[in-house]
């Protein structure tokens, strides 16, 4: 397998670290910063965003909701619902725990937080379950296991957690990675993939009481930030803070292309916190350098 990599758009609106993507479907998305600002994309217009919200704190998670609502969660333990018609902020929740990680499952906002800690929001009536105390260390990646009816946490205390629907732990995987798990991603084949601190990737088979190893590689010089899935479910996308994105087939784990500054123009100069396709051939990454990029790949047998 062979793949073209071009630069497509370089947006450069925010004025601090990016930590937070998400899809709003038919070619348009939203990024969330340090610098507090919820700000909308629109692939055919790339060099134009339009500011939602500004909140104090940075935005690390996004979620779109019902009823023309999107759910923002900032490091300073603040849950935000903004309405996008009218642009503004109509919700808010304060926590005490900063908010790392969220998912939606149904009328289930979950959130994973500072020091191990869950929420669960009610987002009918935005009331709170939680919190429950699942890891020794900071929450930083949520995931759904719809086949087992678990969501899964990856933890600053370097384990994977199975959490049932009421918040208590089903298990724990202890020693996942050798430093902080970072980012989970379920493969259509039922296999899960993560990535943490210690630079690598892994692959485990899901257990019922647990996770078994069938692979593992260090895919990256620093930590491994993000994975992101392609559609087709084939590939996937790896971000770090070693400047790389750099794309692996899913079941191989072989690695197919390293994006970087050294063999394009248009790839980052800083760290790559969060990454996220659009569609089968457009990929939008953002970081440390303050910068949203777009990249178009065709995919070549």
């Amino acid at each position: 397998m062979k793949v073209l990599v071009s630069p497509l758009a370089y947006q450069a609106a925010h004025t601090d670290a990016v930590y937070a993507l998400h899809p709003a479907g038919h070619g348009a998305y939203y990024s969330g910063s340090g610098d507090g600002r919820l700000l909308s994309w629109r692939m055919s217009t790339p060099d134009t965003a339009i500011m939602l919200a500004k909140v104090d704190g940075s935005i690390y998670t996004i979620n779109i909701l019902d009823n023309n609502r999107i759910a923002i969660g900032t490091n300073r333990g603040e849950l935000y619902g903004v309405d996008m018609g009218h642009k503004r902020l109509d919700t808010s929740l304060e926590l005490g725990q900063g908010i790392f990680c969220s998912l939606v499952q149904g009328h289930t906002l979950w959130l994973g937080c500072a020091l191990g800690y869950i929420y669960q929001v009610d987002l009918r009536d935005w009331s709170t379950q939680g919190p429950w105390k699942v890891a020794g260390h900071h929450v930083r990646c949520l995931c759904s296991w719809p086949a087992a009816g678990l969501v899964l946490a990856g933890s600053s205390d370097r384990s994977i957690v199975a959490l049932s629907t009421n918040g208590s732990v089903a298990w724990k995987q202890e020693g996942a990675h050798d430093d902080s798990v970072f980012t989970l991603a379920l493969t259509p084949q039922g296999h899960l993939l993560s990535g943490g601190k210690d630079a690598y990737i892994k692959q485990w088979e899901m257990l019922e009481n647990g996770l078994a190893q069938i692979n593992g590689i260090p895919a990256h010089l620093f930590a491994v930030n993000q994975l992101a899935l392609h559609p087709s479910g084939k590939w996937f996308a790896s971000a770090s803070r070693d400047k790389t994105i750099r794309l692996w087939e899913t079941e191989t784990l072989l690695l197919i292309k390293v994006i970087n500054r050294e063999k394009m123009a248009g790839a980052s100069t800083h760290s790559v916190n969060r990454i996220m396709w659009l569609d089968h051939h457009h990929l939008v990454a953002a970081g440390d350098d303050r910068v949203v990029r777009v990249f178009t790949l065709e995919w070549q047998d």
